[in-house]
């Protein structure tokens, strides 16, 4: 399975390509709204900042809630069909793919290797 797939069956998750931060997973796929911007932004930095830091269960578990939280708030407001559709209307060249398949890497390797599976959400 590709990313791409990958990305619609996961958590809904912060994305960011060309500095525009996008909300992909289980029912959405959007672009952050501007009134958005800057929480999307310090959301999305605190997750890369802690990538290679050596976390507790917990603590990794606040950080991939507190993203996954804010993007669940906007897939309420969104109509979750044809997600393919509107992947497709984003327009993204080969390059930003790349970049979205290297950020669900580093979102599915987290999840991974916190055990966030095991974590009662």
């Amino acid at each position: 399975m590709n990313y791409i797939e990958k990305l619609f069956k996961q958590y809904p998750f912060l994305y960011c390509i060309n500095n525009q931060y996008y909300i992909f997973g289980t029912g959405i796929c959007k672009k952050v709204e501007d009134k958005d911007y800057f929480d999307s932004k310090k959301i999305y930095e605190y997750f890369k900042e802690n990538l290679n830091e050596d976390l507790d269960q917990r603590e990794a578990f606040l950080i991939f809630r507190k993203v996954v939280y804010f993007a669940e708030k906007r897939r309420l407001e969104d109509d979750y069909k044809g997600l393919d559709i509107k992947f497709e209307k984003l327009n993204f060249n080969d390059e930003e793919i790349k970049v979205l398949e290297n950020q669900c890497k580093q979102y599915v390797d987290f999840f991974r290797k916190y055990n966030l599976n095991d974590y009662d959400y």
